[in-house]
């Protein structure tokens, strides 16, 4: 009986320990995985080595079908692994890692890269945005992708998380995306597009967000307390007359502007947004629930999951975790992680409002479509393209936009190195399974057939 019972006991540890990694694998809040911004754009079809950081020794494995297409990856360290290749995707695309630390627990973590097109590629190119924009439920669906470029027969077919109730067929040179959104939710979708003759290959992602019809008129931008979502400048926008500088945001209970907690574990150059409930890049400008500042495009960019507050999102589970820090509050409050105490839940306002902090109440900003209010002038003004560009572009002053740069490319070292970003210089590092030149697909050749041998009548020679 007493053998009995140490089993049972030992049974029960191993289970509180099992469910304790559990949660603790939950309640990650911290970026574990990373790459810097510089190297997150790449030229499509030119040879890149991309370095992915860690901020603890993890074991890294692609995950998912979805992935940098054209790129393998190889861990070259306990804390920094290696996309290399030649990427055929285009645009923005997101893809996810596991990361295992040495107690064998795992997470996984998203990445996103964005690669630029040249117009004298031999691939087809989709030119499209990513994003089909946010659709109401069992709307109709109708979104072109013209593609440029398309000499050959070529085939189609989607990869990843097709939306329900929508269709895709091909004429004249493009992709429609037809049907009816039916499935709640946002859905990443890959678009492969292959040449039958040639076998080259190039994939692009797009995202569908599907949302219920609650009234609201765009209300399903939550923006934290004291903002209100601008739909000219893409991100949060505060109410006040003052703008809070970088690191710091508006405080609505205290009515001033406040600095963003450190006691939260953020690698360098990046600080926890407490209503957001993870690190962001410093200087960002604030997103809604669900979204997350986009460096390269300047807005805020959906993100393919709808977690409430106190959750976050677990790519493992596809499911939306509750994160143990936060402390649980009475129906109609949430926990306040910078107070440390609880607050009214936030509503989604309806347009032209703003969360005061109790209730809806009107914007003094809300301008009409089209127009944004500029803090500066005091007043709304026509919507045109800011001068922050972001990475891989810089403003044109003739054109009076943004536009893209050459990205540099000159990464490729001898064999037995390969290229340190830290050192900017090619470092001594050959592990005998990195393919330096990845060439891309064999094109086929159509061979003449060779000539029919001809048959030669040899006369016997006379006798002499």
């Amino acid at each position: 009986m007493r053998k009995l019972s140490l089993s049972l006991w030992q049974l029960l540890l191993l289970a509180v320990m099992s469910i304790n990694c559990a949660i603790a694998s939950e309640s990650m809040e911290e970026e574990r995985v990373f790459i810097r911004s510089e190297d997150q754009v790449v030229k499509f079809d030119e040879y890149v080595e991309i370095e992915v950081s860690t901020t603890l020794p993890l074991e890294l494995s692609l995950f998912d079908d979805i992935r940098p297409y054209g790129l393998e990856l190889d861990q070259i360290a306990s804390d920094v692994a290696i996309l290399y290749g030649r990427p055929i995707f285009q645009g923005k695309l997101c893809f996810l890692l596991e990361a295992k630390d040495r107690q064998g627990v795992i997470a996984i973590e998203r990445l996103c890269l964005y690669s630029e097109t040249s117009e004298t590629s031999d691939y087809p190119i989709l030119n499209a945005e990513r994003e089909l924009g946010p659709k109401l439920v069992n709307a109709d669906l109708y979104h072109r992708v013209e593609i440029i470029n398309l000499n050959d027969d070529h085939e189609f077919s989607l990869l990843g998380g097709r939306p329900l109730g929508m269709s895709h067929s091909f004429s004249n040179n493009s992709i429609t995306f037809t049907g009816e959104a039916k499935e709640v939710g946002v859905h990443e979708f890959v678009l492969q597009v292959q040449n039958t003759r040639t076998q080259l290959v190039t994939y692009k992602q797009f995202v569908l967000e599907v949302y219920e019809d609650n009234g609201d008129d765009g209300g399903h931008y939550q923006c934290a307390p004291g903002y209100y979502w601008d739909s000219a400048l893409m991100y949060c926008v505060q109410v006040n007359e003052r703008t809070c500088g970088p690191g710091t945001f508006y405080d609505l209970e205290t009515n001033s502007c406040r600095a963003y907690s450190t006691s939260y574990s953020c690698r360098p150059g990046t600080y926890y947004d407490h209503f957001l409930n993870r690190c962001v890049y410093a200087g960002a400008q604030r997103c809604p629930m669900n979204y997350e500042w986009d460096r390269y495009y300047n807005r805020c960019t959906r993100l393919p999951y709808s977690c409430s507050y106190g959750q976050r999102y677990d790519y493992r589970i596809r499911a939306c975790v509750y994160i143990r820090s936060h402390r649980s509050c009475s129906p109609g409050y949430r926990w306040n992680s910078y107070h440390n105490r609880c607050i009214p839940q936030a509503r989604r306002c309806y347009r032209g409002e703003y969360w005061n902090g109790y209730s809806c109440v009107n914007n003094p900003r809300y301008c009409r479509p089209g127009y944004y209010y500029n803090s500066a002038m005091g007043r709304c003004t026509y919507r045109s393209r800011t001068r922050s560009c972001g990475p891989g572009s810089r403003w044109d002053y003739s054109r009076n936009t943004c536009i893209r740069v050459s990205i540099p490319t000159n990464r490729t070292c001898r064999a037995g190195t390969r290229w340190s970003r830290v050192q900017r210089r090619c470092i001594s590092y050959d592990n005998g399974r990195m393919q330096r030149y990845p060439q891309r697909p064999t094109r086929p050749t159509t061979r003449p057939v060779p000539r029919p041998t001809r048959p030669v009548t040899r006369p016997d020679r006379p006798t002499r």
